[in-house]
């Protein structure tokens, strides 16, 4: 009874797959893609306290009229992808992708080099926002891109930041998160999340949370409302919690999740 085109779930302590729809299938997804943005961020070894400068090619993109930052706002590399994971700032991770040491061509390659690491198949980016309709990937390997960030403690911050207020040249910015459940679901104990939304992939969300000790990613794509992928999440955590105590599948994904 799931919204969403395409959905996988799994516990991310056993490798166990829960459920999966069209786990497998191809499609845009939008902001998940900053996901993969901040594994190369943090795994690049840069100075997270860098100031960088947003310019005007950072400024004038597309679906980033709620951005607070303005051309001339210098910000440490860490508050650029703490805004860009909280509040899915598209200027912020531009600018993170265009200083990048060989710049955004560079950047990009590094995206698409750390997807066939991790053994991704059906996964390729062209740019780090996910503005793109040519950034796809799938549930499953959405799922593989989300375990792997969870291993960087910065990225489980950042990306389950309800709000944040940052000093900059023009006063104060508040960034809010984007997605509802950080701000209002106290009891879902939520280690990492990240939302996306364009018109090619609809509304998209990976969530990983507590279940009963039970540390469970879900990946919703393509969902047709925001409150239709957010119900979608709370759907398949309804659903597990009322299989706790069936036994489930042996399946097993072929790499380590914790």
């Amino acid at each position: 009874m799931l919204d969403a085109a395409c959905a996988f779930m799994l516990n991310q302590d056993n490798g166990r797959i829960l459920f999966e729809k069209n786990a497998d299938s191809q499609l845009p997804v939008a902001s998940l893609t900053k996901l993969m943005s901040a594994l190369v961020i943090m795994r690049s070894n840069l100075s997270m306290s860098e100031p960088e400068t947003v310019q005007k090619e950072d400024y004038y993109l597309p679906s980033s009229s709620f951005s607070r930052l303005r051309i001339g706002m210098t910000l440490s590399r860490s508050d650029l992808l703490h805004v860009a994971l909280t509040g899915s700032d598209n200027r912020a991770i531009h600018t993170l992708a265009r200083t990048f040491p060989g710049g955004m061509n560079a950047f990009v390659q590094k995206m698409n080099d750390t997807a066939r690491e991790l053994g991704l198949k059906n996964t390729s980016f062209e740019e780090p926002t996910g503005l793109s309709v040519h950034n796809r990937s799938t549930a499953r390997e959405i799922a593989r891109i989300a375990a792997e960030a969870y291993r960087y403690p910065t990225i489980r911050e950042y990306s389950t930041t309800p709000n944040i207020e940052l000093p900059t040249q023009a006063g104060i910015i508040h960034v809010r998160s984007t997605n509802r459940l950080i701000r209002e679901g106290r009891d879902w104990n939520i280690g990492l999340q990240k939302t996306g939304y364009t018109g090619a992939a609809g509304h998209c969300m990976v969530l990983q949370s507590q279940v009963d000790g039970n540390r469970v990613l879900m990946v919703v794509l393509n969902s047709t409302s925001n409150n239709a992928r957010i119900n979608d999440v709370k759907k398949l955590r309804s659903w597990y919690e009322q299989q706790l105590g069936v036994k489930m599948g042996a399946a097993r994904l072929p790499y380590n999740l914790m």
